[in-house]
């Protein structure tokens, strides 16, 4: 029992990291997009960020988990490279957001 002690902390120590907040409403969550990358990024003065898109449209889905239902615009957008696991969903997203920089 006493060996999944540090196991369990660690997983914890990983939950609080990714889930909560940091100071002053800075919020940065890593999208679960499926086989590919996408990040959302919040400042604590509302400007937001999607690095990435994902391989398919299920980047929205966890967009719609972070942004209020009646915020359609993305302040910017930033494609690391040309893989479809990157990029393929930034087409629905500049469908449905607003974009201010790509």
């Amino acid at each position: 029992m006493i060996r999944f002690v540090p196991i369990l902390l660690l997983v914890l120590a990983n939950i609080f990291v990714w889930t909560v907040p940091t100071h002053q409403g800075f919020t940065l969550s890593f999208l679960d997009v499926g086989q590919g990358d996408s990040i959302f990024i919040e400042s604590s003065t509302g400007v937001q960020m999607l690095v990435d898109g994902g391989p398919d449209s299920s980047v929205l889905r966890e967009l719609s988990k972070r942004m209020p239902f009646w915020d359609r615009s993305i302040d910017v957008v930033v494609e690391t490279h040309p893989d479809k696991d990157h990029i393929a969903g930034l087409t629905d997203v500049l469908e449905r957001y607003e974009v201010k920089t790509f």
